[in-house]
This record gives C-alpha cells, structure tokens and sequence, in this order.
C-alpha cells in the first residue's frame, strides 16, 4: 500500500484553497452587489420620495444627488455584479459609500444607536470592497490558473495596493494642508 508524504499533501492543500478563492471572490462580488443593485433599483422606483429625504436632509439640488446616488449604486452595484471593470465599480462604490456615511450617518452617531449601526454596517461594506479591490483582476474571472503547489496568482502579490496607496497620500496631504 503506498501512501503520500506530507509534502504531497501540503501541495494540493494549498493549490485547493487558491483555487476556491476564486469562488468566494465571486460569491463576495455577488453579496455586496445585491446590497448596491436593489437598494438603487428602490431609490429609482421611487425618486421623488429619495429626492424629498435627501432635500430633508438639507442637501442642496436634491434630484441631482438622488440622481448621482442612483448612478454609483445601481450602475456600480451591475457593474461589480456582472464582473465589468470591477475596479471602477468597487471605487464607485466605496466613494458612494463614504459619503452618504459622512452626510447621512456621522451627525447623530453619539445619541442614536440606529446611526451607530448603520455607521459600522458601511465601514464592514468598505472593508468588503477594499478586499474585493485587491488583486490583480485575472485571478476573479476564471482566467486565474493555479500554479504548482498553490502560490496562486503571482499578479496579486506582486502589484501593490493602488486604492489603499492613494488614500493614505491622500490623509497625507490633507494632515499637511491647514484649513
């Protein structure tokens, strides 16, 4: 009876788990999709009523952002779900989110634990966004072939974090800037 070495086993453990990694990206897309796509379906079926909440608000041209809103949700939300230029989607995506965060949530975030909530639900979507970003782009479509003994796509961890990079330069120069 001949039996594997621990190697072997290794080997095909680790190519096993670059290759499901794949899958859970995709299904990871499809989540934080369905989150984006039906919410900005509702606020198009029902634009004056998303249009009098954010004139409430106190949000100047109240039809343009309900306008811009339904752009980055839905279109961003397809785009991301439909696997087409998935990085312009999850940066439309992560911008929308970011900024109905400060304009909608951050207010009463002290005093009202519905604001609490919806704050942290917002940051935990960014961070889903900021790992779907990560990568090279081939190893989420199915084109990503697994090398030899599971390092997966050598792309990713070659090719630094563009998003992440730019918005620490960014904190940077905004700590730099007097206001």
């Amino acid at each position: 009876m001949k039996t594997a070495n621990v190697e072997t086993i290794n080997k095909a453990d680790r190519c096993l788990g670059c290759c499901n990694r794949r899958y859970l990206k995709i299904a990871a897309r499809i989540f934080l999709s369905a989150l984006f796509v039906i919410i900005g379906f509702t606020k198009l079926m029902n634009f004056a009523g998303t249009a009098a909440f954010i004139g409430a608000a106190g949000l100047p041209i109240p039809q343009v952002f309900t306008a811009l809103a339904i752009i980055f949700e839905l279109g961003g939300g397809l785009m991301l779900l439909f696997g087409f230029n998935k990085r312009i989607a999850v940066s439309m995506l992560i911008i929308f989110t970011v900024i109905s965060t400060a304009l909608f949530h951050i207010k009463n975030l002290t005093t009202d634990q519905l604001q609490m909530i919806m704050f942290l639900k917002n940051l935990a979507i960014v961070g889903g966004l900021m790992a779907l970003y990560g990568g090279c782009g081939s190893c989420h479509g199915g084109s990503h072939k697994c090398k030899e003994g599971g390092e997966g796509c050598k792309n990713c961890d070659e090719k630094p974090r563009w998003l992440v990079i730019k918005l620490i330069e960014t904190l940077k120069i905004w700590r730099k800037k007097p206001f």
